[in-house]
């Protein structure tokens, strides 16, 4: 049986990595990514925010191979499983798709 190995190789916020993911394996190729990771941001910076993801088929003897990223800008709503496409450049064909679940929460004593 072949196995597929997916990682979302960067989270980026506004160009800046901010967390890397774990390597997960399927048989089908559809790796379920079920990670928590959590960024303060200051709540009249929302607006100018995005947040990048670049998914990677991931080898263990050559290199890793760019499937396509995708992006979401954070907000004061909460954002439930998305299902945001990714994409290769022009390209929007094809390239799957995550999942993501955005929710912000206000820390009052964070200056």
């Amino acid at each position: 049986k072949q196995w597929y190995q997916r990682r979302v190789r960067g989270v980026f916020l506004n160009e800046k990595q901010v967390h890397v993911s774990k390597v997960y394996a399927s048989e089908s190729g559809n790796a379920l990514f079920d990670e928590k990771f959590q960024l303060i941001l200051h709540s009249e910076e929302l607006a100018n925010q995005t947040l990048r993801f670049d998914v990677y088929d991931h080898d263990k003897i050559t290199n890793d191979d760019f499937i396509g990223q995708t992006s979401i800008k954070p907000s004061s709503d909460a954002i439930i499983n998305q299902e945001l496409y990714l994409v290769q450049g022009a390209s929007n064909v094809g390239h799957g798709s995550i999942y993501v679940s955005v929710i912000f929460k206000p820390v009052p004593f964070y200056k």
